[in-house]
């Protein structure tokens, strides 16, 4: 079961991805900056600040996430702990534990 919160390790992967790609148009922008003129040079430098700022806190959050075990399965994913199985041992006198054969789930009944 996932906790809500907590990306798996394919998303922090994909939030990798998108901060790299938006250093590269930030590379790519400031390239052609040279031949810009005008409002198209002033845009291309909001655009080159917008994205630089972007692209280095989606890294900045991924590698912090990813070092610190924020993600299911990580350090910080403590989901298997707060789940609760109901084995025969937990089960009282007045109830019982029944297999349902279509799911193959135990229920309690009493």
């Amino acid at each position: 079961m996932r906790k809500k919160g907590l990306p798996n390790k394919a998303m922090l992967v994909m939030r990798g991805v998108i901060g790299a790609y938006l250093l590269f148009l930030v590379y790519q922008l400031a390239k052609s900056l040279s031949t810009a003129t005008g409002g198209e040079r002033a845009a291309f430098i909001i655009a080159i600040v917008i994205f630089a700022i972007a692209g280095l806190g989606v890294l900045a959050l991924t590698v912090y996430d990813y070092a610190r075990g924020a993600y299911v399965g990580g350090k910080l994913d403590h989901s298997s702990e707060e789940t609760e199985t109901v084995s025969e041992a937990n089960v009282t006198e007045a109830e019982t534990v029944s297999e349902d054969e279509e799911t193959g789930e135990s229920k309690i009944i009493h």
